[in-house]
């Protein structure tokens, strides 16, 4: 069920997405609370039919669920992603910075580096990269004032006067807004899908002040699309980037596109390392052992103390949208002359974060084997040897090519991807 939910919160999404286009904006968000009750019927269906029923029911069910059925489902989980990350590809300067990409694919497949530490290695890569580029920056800074000393320029009226298609309206976000923005991001894992992931929960969280920094339909409808894209970190840390990205837009409108499409993409691996290990693991593990220690000695305080900690986590959330705003409101005021090198920067840092989730995220393999008298051959370890994650990278890099170079329908694409995720199962091609 969880793998039925994820694919059709795809198809949901998707026509969010195409509602935003259309300029249908309220129907844009309204569609997307299909999500959350699907994402509850998943745990509630098993739930009732097992108390309802019983385990018989249940046996049967699993009888006549015909098992290339379920498998090809599982592939098919495995495989969608890869049309999400070929998507978010298409859109980041991957032919620029190919390079990078190529990086942290090979950290994650050759060396098994897992995401946090490609995005530290890819940290590493952005600051030199930077460095490079302000030093380039100041030598041709100087020459150009060298060549220009003596001479008189003049720049005409109408190009100090031009505005920049884009801009945003001038309106100061409010903390109200911010904290509107916390509550809908509340719905962050609900419309999580194999496209997108949690893309859609970006542009459903961030609409309201969106609409308010874009009064043009045309800037607010990409605006919107920047942001549906893919995107996934712990969810709990998230609402700090999106502050960011709401400050980065505030100030220099669409303009910012892919500083803060950069910046979401850059951080989201190194914020799901710490977010999942502390929160997600670290702290419910020691405070659930002592208020389950202290409930079988007969003590209630345990329980006060789990309460008390959610709500400790529950306001630090609802306040860090805020705290990324402000922090974000520094970076384009203090570095805005330094935005264009640190975007770059941002896009190395992304790209390696992207090649390492290529190789991680899609892990489909190929379950062929021959055998020779005594001797079984298998396929899956001949082609690591040739290149680690080659199927992977196949699923990837053919996503990417329907896509840019075939302007392949995105609905169309992950039907295409079901069906051959349902074939190659029963085939026992990949798995």
């Amino acid at each position: 069920l969880d793998v039925i939910v994820k694919i059709l919160n795809g198809f949901v999404v998707e026509k969010s997405q195409k509602f935003c286009d259309e300029g249908k904006f309220k129907q844009m968000n309204a569609i997307l609370w299909v999500c959350p009750v699907l994402f509850g019927l998943c745990a509630a269906l098993p739930v009732f039919v097992s108390v309802t029923l019983g385990q018989p029911a249940v046996n049967w069910l699993l009888e006549v669920m015909p098992q290339w059925f379920l498998s090809g489902l599982t592939l098919a989980g495995k495989m969608l992603p890869a049309v999400g990350i070929a998507m978010l590809l298409r859109y980041m300067p991957t032919g620029k910075y190919f390079q990078y990409l190529l990086a942290g694919f090979f950290l994650s497949a050759f060396l098994n580096v897992p995401i946090i530490g490609a995005a530290i290695v890819g940290f590493a890569l952005a600051i030199a990269f930077y460095q490079r580029a302000e030093r380039d920056t100041e030598l041709a800074a100087h020459a150009s004032a060298d060549a220009f000393i003596g001479e008189d320029v003049t720049m005409e009226n109408e190009n100090i006067t031009a505005v920049a298609k884009g801009k945003p309206s001038g309106y100061k976000v409010t903390k109200k807004d911010l904290r509107n923005a916390n509550w809908r991001w509340l719905m962050s894992v609900c419309t999580f899908n194999y496209q997108t992931q949690q893309g859609a929960s970006v542009a459903y969280a961030l609409s309201p002040v969106l609409r308010k920094i874009y009064t043009n339909d045309e800037d607010y409808k990409q605006a919107l699309n920047n942001h549906f894209r893919y995107y996934n970190t712990q969810p709990w840390l998230a609402a700090i980037i999106l502050g960011a990205c709401v400050a980065m837009e505030e100030r220099d409108g669409l303009a910012a596109a892919d500083a803060v499409q950069d910046l979401k993409i850059g951080t989201m691996g190194p914020l799901a390392g710490v977010g999942d290990s502390l929160l997600m693991t670290m702290i419910p593990t020691i405070m659930g052992s002592i208020a389950a220690y202290m409930a079988i000695e007969g003590n209630p305080v345990g329980a006060g103390i789990w309460f008390a900690l959610i709500l400790a986590i529950f306001w630090v959330r609802m306040h860090a949208l805020e705290f990324g705003y402000k922090q974000g409101v520094k970076l384009v005021t203090d570095f805005s002359e330094k935005l264009p090198n640190l975007t770059a920067a941002a896009s190395v840092l992304g790209l390696t974060v992207v090649g390492c989730l290529i190789a991680s995220v899609i892990g489909v393999t190929c379950p062929i084997s021959f055998s020779f008298g005594d001797v079984a051959m298998e396929i899956q370890p001949l082609l690591d040897k040739i290149l680690p994650a080659m199927i992977p990278a196949a699923i990837t890099g053919s996503a990417y090519y329907l896509l840019t170079k075939k302007n392949a329908s995105m609905t169309a694409l992950i039907l295409v991807v079901i069906v051959l995720a349902m074939v190659a199962s029963a085939a026992g091609i990949l798995a």
